[in-house]
């Protein structure tokens, strides 16, 4: 079966942001076949290069291409996303599943008949098994975003969440290192397999994080560690835990090195304030 990733690019910017993308997604996958639906000319070496039905902004134009995708098992991507790790393994996945994804850090929007404990997937970074229960999923999908759409902006993820908490599909979660949304406060175990935020300033202001010139910070230790965005358009690493297997000397001196002394201090003195009471 064949394997890739896709990206669906309708606006120049957007192209260029996927090119950027694709770009570090060769880096750390070489192998890995690449392409993108897109109405534009594109610079970057893709493997193919889909042109792009009914080209729009709105969340439809995602929709009505992913069936468009050249390989059997596809890896679809956001264009602000970055993939600093090999994710062959990702695909594994969908030998169970007809997708895999991660949890949108947002709340869920309530939906009635869905349980408010049935999270929202982040559509951005989506395995799925290209199929015709896969194209039978997203005709659903795209009827019932168009048609709502006509009368309020409506976001695709929630009408993602209503379909498939109604549908007979398999899904797997992915840990959030396959998705990091650095633009929120994140945690993360391991190493980033793929970062997710606006890679140009020019598309979102408010989203951009200088991701290009952040990369180090993302993978400064395999512990699970605190991310928050700066208002310098940075991400910083507030806290790594240490191994709980340590000896308590060898976790003092990782604190003092990696979290610092002011929070060493504390934590020491929130220790000793539990033992005491």
């Amino acid at each position: 079966m064949s394997r890739g990733v896709l990206y669906v690019a309708s606006t120049e910017d957007y192209v260029q942001e996927a090119e950027i993308s694709a770009f570090y997604l060769k880096k750390s996958n070489p192998n890995i076949n690449c392409s993108i639906v897109t109405p534009h000319q594109t610079r970057f070496d893709f493997d193919h290069v889909i042109e792009m039905k009914k080209p729009g902004r709105d969340g439809s134009a995602k929709i009505r291409n992913l069936s468009q995708s050249p390989y059997d098992k596809t890896l679809f991507l956001d264009t602000d996303t970055l993939v600093l790790e090999p994710i062959e393994g990702g695909f594994e996945l969908l030998n169970k599943n007809e997708f895999a994804f991660c949890i949108d850090p947002y709340e869920s929007e309530p939906v009635e008949g869905v349980p408010q404990s049935f999270p929202e997937a982040n559509t951005g970074v989506l395995f799925y098994e290209n199929n015709e229960k896969f194209k039978r999923f997203c005709h659903e999908w795209l009827e019932e975003l168009v048609s709502r759409d006509a009368h309020e902006n409506v976001r695709d993820q929630p009408v993602f969440r209503e379909i498939l908490w109604n549908s007979d599909c398999r899904f797997a979660v992915l840990r959030p290192e396959w998705n990091l949304m650095v633009d929120f406060p994140s945690v993360a175990h391991g190493r980033v397999k793929i970062a997710h935020t606006r890679i140009l300033r020019s598309i979102d202001e408010h989203r951009y994080v200088d991701i290009l010139n952040n990369i180090n910070v993302l993978q400064i230790h395999d512990n699970h560690r605190l991310f928050r965005p700066r208002v310098n358009s940075t991400v910083e690493c507030i806290y790594i835990k240490p191994s709980i297997e340590w000896n308590s000397l060898r976790r003092l001196k990782f604190h003092l090195k990696r979290n610092g002394i002011l929070y060493t201090i504390k934590r020491i003195s929130d220790e000793v304030r539990t033992l005491i009471t």
